[in-house]
């Protein structure tokens, strides 16, 4: 039986291991069934889009000593809009470049989902998924690269967020294991693909370490 959140009685807790017949993970404790919709949505918003959609999970940290009592909120939840901001601004810049070029070049919508978290850390972190067209964007690429891929744009979109050089944040990007899943509306494997990547990102919507009352935003995803 789903019950209230006690921290924030608008969001319901869920505590059953499938959301409507998808499994999902509560072996970190109950999830927010409220985010859960949110990110259903948004991926069905995301293949509605690009039937080809290309999904890549990964984790955001802010540099150390700061939100805590000596730096209080040095960074707020904006630093996810200027990420968001960043990211896109740089897409939309390489598919400019693709078509001066002559370059095939499809749409691109970029939708993301994130989820903010504090543990023992002062600090939070951010778990984010970014959704492309796949037909624009194979793979994340060479994690190791600067440019030209799009672990570089993601790492550059952070460094951007953070008004820092990129040399500064090495270590604040996480490229999870696994973390890249491909949706193609027309395989034979959707269904199953679809459930390993919702089953991945549930995650996000873990109830633990997430924090109400203080200003800031736990979660966050795409409109439309």
């Amino acid at each position: 039986m789903n019950t209230r959140l006690k921290t924030n009685t608008n969001l319901t807790l869920f505590t059953d291991r499938y959301y409507h017949g998808i499994k999902v993970q509560t072996s970190h404790g109950p999830l927010v069934l409220n985010y859960l919709e949110s990110m259903n949505q948004v991926l069905q918003n995301a293949v509605y889009d690009h039937k080809r959609t290309l999904a890549i999970r990964v984790d955001l940290r802010l540099p150390g000593g700061i939100n805590c009592p000596d730096v209080p909120l040095a960074y707020d939840n904006s630093v996810i809009s200027r990420f968001i901001e960043s990211l896109k601004a740089q897409i939309k810049a390489d598919l400019i470049k693709r078509r001066r070029l002559s370059k095939r070049s499809f749409p691109c919508s970029v939708r993301v989902i994130w989820g903010a978290e504090r543990d023992s850390s002062m600090n939070y972190h951010y778990h984010i998924v970014i959704l492309v067209n796949n037909d624009c964007y194979r793979d994340l690429g060479d994690i190791t690269a600067d440019k030209g891929n799009m672990a570089a744009r993601i790492k550059k979109a952070w460094a951007s967020a953070l008004q820092l050089e990129l040399r500064e944040t090495t270590g604040l990007v996480n490229f999870t294991d696994n973390g890249v899943f491909w949706l193609d509306v027309n395989s034979q494997s959707y269904n199953q693909d679809y459930c390993n990547l919702f089953f991945a990102i549930s995650y996000l919507a873990k109830a633990k370490t997430k924090h109400y009352g203080d200003g800031t935003k736990s979660f966050g995803c795409s409109r439309t």
